[in-house]
């Protein structure tokens, strides 16, 4: 089940009163708790479900609609206990960088705790396919940076100032020069 909105609104739930779960996707938690919009009022009383892919409530009427946020669009999600913004302890979530914001409180106070920490193990297996890949380039350059450089991820201070415009190495000359150095350090492993 593709979850490409950031709040998805749907009457699809389980035989158990829950959200529909992909092949791979299980209940981590789930308790009773109250739902409320970005303007505090409560949109009814039901139950929270966290996920390993989504945080899903659905009303305790089957009638209404339920909610399904997947961890992707989740930018922030907080416990609050100061009573000045918020009556009762809950996990505050906010939705994409400019998005709207929620509240779940759940029927047990003893719960919010419980509620976020699940959040967060389950957010951490969802990294963000973007960030994971910048991580994935800065690995690649670092480990470019270090085979051009023969190992020291920086430059060759000898190399500098001779070779390339404005006084920068060549990088083919260098990568040359880190293989031909990985094959000598191979030889001397062999002959030990």
């Amino acid at each position: 089940q593709a979850r490409a909105m950031p709040l998805l609104k749907t009457n699809e739930r389980s035989n158990t009163g829950g959200p529909v779960l992909a092949a791979d996707e299980k209940i981590h938690f789930s308790c009773a708790a109250t739902w409320h919009g970005s303007d505090k009022k409560a949109v009814g009383e039901g139950k929270v479900f966290i996920t390993n892919k989504a945080v899903a409530w659905f009303p305790a009427n089957t009638q209404d609609s339920g909610f399904v946020l997947d961890y992707h669009t989740l930018s922030m999600h907080a416990v609050s206990t100061d009573k000045d913004h918020f009556p009762s302890s809950c996990v505050y979530c906010h939705i994409g960088f400019d998005g709207d914001d929620f509240y779940l409180v759940p029927a047990e106070e003893s719960d919010v705790k419980t509620v976020y920490d699940t959040i967060c193990t389950c957010s951490a297996l969802n990294p963000d396919p973007e960030e994971e890949e910048e991580a994935n380039n800065e690995l690649f350059t670092a480990m470019m940076g270090g085979m051009l450089s023969g190992g020291s991820g920086a430059a060759t201070e000898g190399k500098q100032g001779q070779n390339g415009a404005n006084g920068i190495a060549d990088p083919t000359e260098e990568l040359s020069e880190a293989v031909e150095n990985m094959k000598v350090e191979e030889g001397k492993d062999k002959e030990s």
